[in-house]
């Protein structure tokens, strides 16, 4: 299993850091042993072991490596007796090589460190999406087409993603009446952190009354309203013509799509509601640029 899989991969690694410090040492050897008497010339030898230690094992390995050539290359120096100004040049090339190594050791390791970021990220957004049915989608302001737009809207909207992507995304989804409006909001809305949590918060709030608004057999409305309130704040409204929620329901007491819906909610810096009316309503308000803590 994974536990397994989890073991080999550290004894891997810790016999390959074994096989460092030996390459470590016998690279010191070499050093002393075959240099010209009174000079330590091949000590650039040292460069090698030195790289694979650090690129392989980033500044945790270097920190742990440089004490070890260090104890390796005074015991043999002091055995061979090496002359004092080679002494001299050793120890300045060793300053040398470990500030070398460190500024490559944490080079690696803030690569690696971001490369692990950027992964969880992915994950989490990958989960959330799968989690929420939800549709990433990236669009050119300047020509309304979709750069980007994920697999999951063929199986979703029964259309290939190359239909989608040679017209202007509004054209299949938005009313008519509504496509200069809409195209106004996107371009008005200052925020490049809202487009992905307000869709998210649309879709689960649309596919909420999708699946709970109306009794089989029986149709209904359902309305989206984008608008400002007088203090400039976007409104997003979503209402059905449904049969509404129980009267007890609020947000806290609702299920993950309601946690979900409150996190993206908090993000944007904005308020969510419901509103007692005919059917489920729910409203919800944020700044049109992030607030300042």
């Amino acid at each position: 299993g994974w536990k397994s899989l989890l073991r080999l991969e550290a004894s891997f690694r810790l016999g390959e850091f074994l096989l460092q410090c030996l390459a470590l040492v016998f690279s010191a050897w070499v050093v002393v042993r075959f240099s010209e008497p009174g000079t330590l010339h091949l000590k650039y030898l040292l460069f090698l072991p030195m790289t694979w230690l650090v690129v392989r094992g980033g500044l945790a390995a270097a920190s742990l490596g440089f004490p070890v050539l260090t104890l390796a290359l005074t015991a043999l120096i002091l055995r061979a007796q090496v002359h004092g100004d080679a002494i001299l040049g050793i120890q300045a090339f060793l300053l040398l090589l470990f500030g070398t190594a460190l500024f490559l050791a944490a080079a690696i390791s803030a690569q690696e460190a971001a490369l692990r970021v950027r992964d969880r990220r992915s994950r989490h957004l990958g989960q959330l999406l799968e989690g929420s049915g939800a549709i990433p989608w990236e669009m050119d302001l300047d020509t309304g087409r979709c750069g980007y737009l994920g697999h999951s809207v063929e199986e979703v909207l029964k259309r290939p993603v190359e239909a989608w992507r040679k017209e202007p995304f509004w054209g299949q989804v938005i009313h008519p009446d509504d496509r200069l409006g809409f195209l106004k909001f996107l371009l008005a809305l200052g925020r490049p952190d809202a487009p992905v949590p307000l869709g998210l918060i649309l879709n689960e709030l649309v596919s909420n009354a999708l699946q709970h608004a109306f009794p089989p057999g029986q149709g209904g409305s359902l309305d989206i309203e984008i608008d400002q309130d007088a203090r400039g704040w976007i409104t997003l409204r979503v209402a059905d013509s449904g049969q509404g929620l129980p009267p007890d329901q609020d947000l806290d007491s609702g299920g993950l799509g309601f946690q979900l819906v409150k996190a993206l909610t908090d993000q944007l810096g904005g308020l969510l509601e419901i509103e007692r009316r005919r059917g489920a309503s729910f409203l919800l308000t944020f700044p049109p640029s992030p607030q300042r803590p």
